[in-house]
C-alpha cells in the first residue's frame, strides 16, 4: 500500500512540477518512528536550491491537499536528489548509464568474490544490471547507488 501512495502522489504532481522546471527523481512514502513521511526528491536542469525545494514543496502541498490521496497524517519532505542517488527505476539506470556516473551495487550474496561491485552501468534488462564487466541478477542487489561527480 505504501508504494501505491508514492505512485499515486507521483502521478498527481509530476506534470505540474515539470511545468515549473523540476524533474522528480523519486517519491517514497515510509514510516519513521511514529511518523509517516512523504519524501519527494527533485532535480532541475541547473541543479536545485533551498528556494527550489520550498517552491516545489508549496506546489506539492497544494496538489496533495486538494486530491487527498493519503488517509493518515504525514509530513512532507522535499529535497534535492543530491550527489549520491539511489537507483530504483529503469529511468534512473538509463540516466546513470548515459551520464557515465560511477555506481556501487551492494549485494545480498557474493558475485565475482565480492558483495560490492563498483563501476559504471554498461547495460541492463529486466533480469540483470551490468556494472563494468559484471552482470548482476537484479534480485541479488540490495542497493544500487550512483555518485555524481
Amino acid at each position: 500500500m505504501k508504494r501505491n501512495i508514492a505512485s499515486a502522489v507521483r502521478e498527481l504532481i509530476e506534470q505540474k512540477l515539470n511545468d515549473i522546471g523540476y524533474d522528480i527523481w523519486d517519491v517514497t512514502f515510509y514510516k519513521e518512528g511514529q511518523e509517516q513521511i512523504l519524501e519527494v526528491e527533485i532535480d532541475g536542469e541547473n541543479g536545485f536550491s533551498i528556494d527550489d525545494c520550498q517552491k516545489a514543496s508549496d506546489l506539492i502541498n497544494e496538489i496533495v491537499d486538494e486530491a487527498d490521496p493519503i488517509e493518515q497524517s504525514y509530513s512532507l519532505l522535499v529535497s534535492g536528489a543530491g550527489l549520491t542517488r539511489v537507483l530504483r527505476s529503469d529511468a534512473h539506470l538509463s540516466r546513470a548509464r548515459d551520464c557515465g556516473w560511477s555506481c556501487t551495487a551492494k549485494l545480498f550474496t557474493s558475485v565475482s568474490g565480492s558483495k560490492e561491485i563498483t563501476g559504471s552501468i554498461t547495460g541492463f534488462n529486466p533480469d540483470t544490471i551490468t556494472v563494468g564487466d559484471t552482470a548482476i541478477d537484479r534480485k541479488q542487489i540490495s542497493r544500487l547507488t550512483a555518485i555524481i561527480e
